[in-house]
């Protein structure tokens, strides 16, 4: 389902490397480490990270995705 209008902005400063924020975000499994913290639940990140590309977070029954519209390495 897509809601025209509808969308949010991340902004967080981090006591990281942009590089370790960005691989925190983009790999798999260092998302689910800790974007899904109970490892009691069978966790699947799937991840397109390109414009365009589609990303889906499933954490036992609840499940959260969408779009990538922009993405820059490092930056965005």
């Amino acid at each position: 389902m897509t809601l025209p209008g509808l969308g949010f902005t991340l902004d967080r400063s981090y006591a990281a490397t942009p590089e370790r924020v960005w691989a925190q975000w983009t790999d798999p499994e260092l998302l689910a480490s800790w974007f899904c913290p109970n490892p009691d639940l069978p966790t699947t990140c799937d991840l397109d990270v390109r414009p365009g590309g589609a990303w889906r977070v499933v954490m036992g029954e609840w499940a959260v995705g969408g779009r990538y519209v922009e993405v820059s390495p490092v930056t965005r």
